[in-house]
């Protein structure tokens, strides 16, 4: 057993909360390094910890010198990350996860597991996240609870890029199952509470989107890290934007826009960019959300670390307004700019491929072709289906319904019974209902 793991376990003993150890002696993010094995402790902090506790610095220090090294082949690891030299860091991970079944600590061969899922994310390796994930889950190990929520949320990422919504959605109701459980006084809980406004997006759960949001922002702000707090803000004005609530969300957009642009964080000031673009989108403000999304993509072009899902986002907003103005060649020019970076996407081509088949649906629409237009509808109908994509396949399932009565068509029936069973589909993903199994 590692030093931090002996002080937490003698903190827990004492019902000593994080904040009432460190205080004077470090940060509670330090502590919170230390007691799960991120970090090497200090001997002046060793020695403070000791007497705070009541016990000897003996007591707390560890005879395991395998343990030394599954701590270096981290810090190796994590050094080769940030050179992008992926496959090195997994190699380092893979020898210390092999010398933690040699160490017999299943706590520690369980975060070494959870580091290589993290680096499965990074490399976007999402079948092999899925295959270590398994690991994780046939028995029952110690993990903090703000572990458990990353490892949920990471591998239902996995899921969502190898085209198993539904299952992805089952992933992230684990992910607000265990967010009841988090502490709210270390950073893994500030990382915690982000990751679970980002599930309450993907559940349709914009209020707890918003409140999730809101306590990560304080924690971060706390910690003293403006980015991370700039990315809850805009979680936070998302949660608004879901809730109809338009002109606060455009509020809190414009303020980190201009925070972030001060600090030169073109990564979150495209983000608010293109949530602006998305609000202007809403009330028809057609010219604004041009100017918005074109802004987004300037700022996601100045990102070094561009992900090509980051800039399809925009394009394809950009392809929307474009066949809203009655510009239906532009907008299909966008179209296609979006079909030549499927293929460099990673992942969760099929959500691009439906909602290029969505805005074509509409092109045509607007045109008066009908016959294209409910042919494009069932293509991305089709595409939601076979991803169990069950809530988009509810709305195009909807509006093909629609569209059927207005031509007095009779399979428009067959659409809205449809659209009722991936509904209940999608509640039952999402943990809201259950249905009898005949």
């Amino acid at each position: 057993m590692h030093i931090g793991l002996r002080i937490k376990q003698y903190r827990v003993q004492r019902e000593m909360r994080q904040s009432e150890l460190c205080e004077g002696i470090c940060s509670i993010s330090q502590l919170s390094k230390i007691e799960t094995g991120k970090t090497q402790i200090k001997p002046d902090e060793l020695q403070a910890f000791a007497k705070r506790l009541g016990v000897t610095v003996k007591d707390l220090e560890s005879d395991s010198a395998l343990h030394a090294e599954i701590q270096t082949l981290t810090e190796y690891a994590k050094q080769a990350i940030q050179l992008a030299r992926f496959d090195t860091a997994l190699s380092l991970c893979k020898q210390a996860i092999a010398k933690s079944l040699v160490l017999q600590d299943r706590t520690v061969y369980a975060k070494m597991v959870l580091f290589e899922i993290y680096l499965r994310i990074r490399s976007e390796s999402w079948e092999a996240l899925i295959e270590s994930s398994k690991i994780l889950l046939q028995e029952e190990y110690e993990l903090e609870t703000a572990e458990w929520v990353m490892f949920y949320y990471c591998t239902a990422q996995a899921y969502q890029h190898t085209g198993e919504y539904s299952k992805m959605l089952e992933y992230l109701v684990q992910v607000l199952k265990y967010m009841e459980r988090t502490p709210l006084d270390d950073e893994e809980a500030a990382r915690a509470y982000n990751v679970g406004s980002n599930a309450c997006f993907f559940l349709r759960r914009p209020r707890d989107l918003y409140r999730y949001a809101k306590i990560s922002e304080k924690l971060f702000l706390e910690m003293g890290s403006f980015h991370w707090a700039s990315v809850a803000l805009n979680n936070s004005a998302h949660g608004l934007l879901l809730m109809g609530r338009y002109e606060e969300s455009s509020e809190i957009y414009e303020a980190s826009y201009q925070k972030t642009l001060a600090n030169m964080i073109n990564m979150s000031c495209g983000t608010s960019s293109h949530n602006l673009g998305c609000i202007a989108l809403l009330t028809n403000n057609l010219s604004q959300a041009r100017l918005y999304f074109e802004r987004a993509l300037h700022h996601y072009g100045l990102e070094k670390t561009l992900n090509m899902f980051v800039q399809a986002e925009p394009s394809l907003e950009l392809a929307t307004v474009s066949v809203r103005e009655h510009k239906f060649a532009e907008g299909e020019r966008w179209l296609q700019d979006v079909e030549a970076m499927l293929p460099d996407l990673p992942g969760a081509k099929y959500l691009y491929q439906a909602r290029i088949a969505r805005t074509r649906a509409e092109s045509c629409g607007l045109q008066g072709q009908s016959e294209e237009q409910l042919a494009h509808l069932r293509h991305a109908l089709d595409i939601y289906e076979r991803h169990t994509v069950w809530y988009e396949a509810y709305e195009v399932a909807t509006e093909l319904a629609e569209l059927l009565e207005a031509h007095r068509e009779a399979t428009a029936l067959d659409y809205y019974r449809s659209a009722i069973q991936y509904h209940d589909s999608f509640e039952v993903a999402c943990g809201r209902k259950i249905l009898e199994h005949q």
